[in-house]
């Protein structure tokens, strides 16, 4: 996956979670999280572990979903980061 790639696909995913919330009903919504989101972010947080080509807003993005709906654990999240980047 390209750096291109990988920062689209986050920022479609974060467009996606802002739609549904808005959208669908309670049951739906939770339902849609389990089947779609939740794999979907795990695919894109393993693609780049330590953040090295996420730009800044994207990796805010992940953290923003990632509070949420609590996919990676909290003392565990991007704990590799190139600290360079920042």
């Amino acid at each position: 996956m390209t750096k291109q790639e990988l920062n689209r696909d986050i920022k479609r995913m974060y467009k996606s979670y802002f739609d549904k919330i808005y959208t669908l009903e309670s049951n739906d919504f939770f339902n849609w999280i389990e089947e779609s989101l939740k794999p979907e972010y795990k695919r894109l947080y393993f693609a780049d572990n330590d953040a090295s080509t996420l730009t800044l807003d994207n990796l805010k993005r992940m953290m923003i979903i990632n509070r949420k709906i609590q996919v990676i654990p909290f003392h565990t999240f991007y704990i590799e980061i190139n600290e360079q980047k920042l």
